[in-house]
């Protein structure tokens, strides 16, 4: 008996610093430079919306909408403006803390990520020591041929804006990445582009301590 209630006190000892704190008070201390858009009064009253079941939307400092679409005990959205929405989301660590995944997506003609990790104090973290993300040439399959490489060649000099878009999805703790440069050339670059392109997301699985990439999307050279 006594060394099972040894073990169940090492069981809560070790999910404690990840369970103790929830996203909803890593966001109430989210620093007003990441979030310019939203005052200390708008965070709180989101988590107030949210926790009584309301439609979470505000006001925020430019006199428009801003609205708290999810908010789970490691996971929130919102879409900050009709052009804009902000992701996070708390991954685990060995050593039994976390680290805070920011994604922010800009709308447009083409949709537009970045990725951001932070520790719980919000010191802004280095990127590649949690993903190696994609090059633009790992969205192509390069042909063999070389007057198809030369097409290629010729295609991409109007696609010459490298744009991605981040799919989180917090459940699974995984990334789908979209390659978005496409969505801002002409319909007839677009279309010659089309074969050249892999047909699915370039995706990414939470291992341990950082993101890895799915082997259906490594490329064998």
């Amino acid at each position: 008996m006594k060394a099972i209630i040894i073990s169940l006190f090492s069981i809560v000892v070790w999910i404690s610093p990840l369970s103790a704190q929830e996203i909803k008070e890593i966001f109430i201390a989210m620093p007003d430079s990441i979030t310019p858009l939203l005052s200390p009064n708008n965070k709180k009253d989101f988590i107030d919306f949210r926790e009584s079941e309301m439609k979470a939307v505000i006001r925020n400092k430019l006199d428009s909408l801003s609205e708290m679409t999810v908010l789970t005990k490691d996971y929130f959205c919102i879409r900050m403006s009709t052009a804009s929405t902000l992701e996070a989301c708390l991954l685990p660590l060995p050593d039994s803390t976390y680290t805070i995944c920011l994604i922010n997506t800009y709308a447009g003609p083409a949709k537009e990520s970045n990725i951001r990790f932070y520790n719980k104090e919000w010191k802004l973290l280095p990127t590649e020591a949690f993903i190696s993300l994609p090059q633009e040439n790992d969205f192509y399959n390069i042909p063999t041929a070389e007057d198809k490489k030369e097409e290629l060649k010729i295609l991409r000099k109007s696609a010459d804006i490298y744009l991605y878009a981040i799919k989180l999805n917090p459940q699974e703790k995984s990334l789908a990445i979209n390659y978005t440069t496409p969505l801002y050339v002409d319909k007839e670059t677009r279309k010659s582009l089309l074969p050249y392109l892999l047909k699915d997301d370039i995706c990414y699985k939470w291992r341990v301590e950082k993101f890895l990439r799915e082997e259906n999307n490594l490329r064998i050279e």
